[in-house]
């Protein structure tokens, strides 16, 4: 028996890490675009608590780009008001938000955050959002995006 014990001690944080959090093993899709940032459409800004990724967007830039493991993250809090800070690159845009609350490795319609149309370039603009009380605990992903001249944007 203490044999066996060992044994599953021992295979314990293996299993944590495969199974404790949905989060570790989810894999997240990468999002489309056709122009990239050649014409001046990217995000410029995000701010939510500690996360202050401001100024790292322009031309030239990756379409997509992951943060995950780059920037602070930010604490939130089941049923509690939030505001994230978007600033826009260098043309007109729309922007929106997404925060896998189930944790499931799909930003779902239902995690949309918010959308904001036609921010000026190098404007600031406010999704307020409520953080559901049936969000897992844990560490999560969310997704920001910018695109030119599309409403009810896609994941």
């Amino acid at each position: 028996m203490q044999q066996k014990r060992h044994i599953l001690l021992s295979l314990l944080p293996l299993l944590l890490f495969l199974i404790g959090s949905n989060g570790i093993l989810a894999q997240y899709c990468i999002p489309t675009y056709t122009d990239s940032t050649s014409a001046d459409d990217y995000l410029d800004g995000v701010m939510m608590g500690a996360i202050n990724n401001t100024g790292t967007g322009g031309n030239g830039q990756p379409g997509y780009v992951d943060y995950t493991t780059t920037i602070p993250t930010a604490s939130l809090t089941a049923g509690t008001s939030n505001t994230l800070s978007l600033t826009n690159g260098g043309y007109v845009g729309n922007l929106a938000a997404w925060i896998d609350y189930n944790q499931d490795g799909v930003f779902d319609a239902s995690e949309k955050l918010g959308e904001l149309i036609s921010i000026p370039a190098g404007a600031t603009a406010d999704i307020i959002f409520n953080v559901p009380i049936s969000a897992l605990g844990g560490g999560t992903r969310m997704r920001v995006r910018e695109v030119f001249n599309i409403t009810n944007i896609d994941r």
